[in-house]
């Protein structure tokens, strides 16, 4: 790829990034355009750090939320290929305490590991809490959510909508927990970080991670 090509189109995503960003409102990203496995190009929109006014680049550390969700799926399928797990089996087998959910025993058996991956087990969004999480940040640990198994619903029948379950990810990270035998985040980190050299991911901030 020509030096005028690169321009061409990096001069392009920039001006669509700044517009995007500040109509958007936001404080700060980075971004890159990858060819043939090299970063050719790289762009800094706004701050890192609102206090210093330091700058994005591409050593930027941000939060990457429920792309978590994608590295949960590689881990499923890993295992499936290792054939310790099948996707199409029920999360019951895996999960018994799921057996004790609000719904009849029929949909119950209908939440397997593939339509949980698919968002199309018709699990319901969140898990259930006595307070709104998302804003007070006291988001329940998975072992909150298997004690209050039952207050779990089944709100939509299985394979009649995409219906967004971020319960459902947090259910196959403990499908993941229960069969390696170890933590969900010591697998991911072995088994799909370490190999691919992805040293800037993890799962806890700490003095080596902070400054970016």
């Amino acid at each position: 790829m020509t030096a005028q090509i690169i321009d061409a189109i990096s001069n392009k995503v920039k001006t669509e990034i700044d517009l995007m960003c500040s109509t958007n409102r936001v404080i700060g990203a980075s971004v890159g355009i990858i060819y043939d496995q090299d970063l050719i190009w790289d762009y800094g929109f706004g701050y890192s750090d609102l206090l210093t006014e330091s700058t994005t680049d591409q050593n930027t550390i941000y939060r990457i939320a429920s792309i978590t969700k994608t590295f949960t799926a590689a881990a499923i399928f890993q295992l499936r290929d290792k054939g310790s797990i099948s996707i199409d089996d029920p999360l019951t087998k895996y999960i018994p305490e799921f057996d004790t959910v609000n719904a009849d025993s029929r949909s119950i058996k209908q939440v397997t590991l593939r339509r949980l991956l698919c968002h199309h087990s018709g699990l319901m969004a969140e898990a259930p809490a006595s307070e709104p999480y998302w804003s007070t940040q006291k988001i329940p640990s998975v072992q909150q959510i298997i004690e209050n198994m039952a207050s779990v619903k089944i709100v939509v029948r299985e394979d009649t909508a995409f219906k967004y379950s971020n319960l459902g990810f947090a259910l196959l990270g403990e499908v993941i927990a229960r069969v390696t035998g170890n933590r969900y985040e010591d697998y991911v980190t072995t088994e799909i970080l370490n190999p691919l050299e992805m040293t800037s991911t993890t799962f806890i901030i700490n003095l080596a991670t902070i400054p970016n």
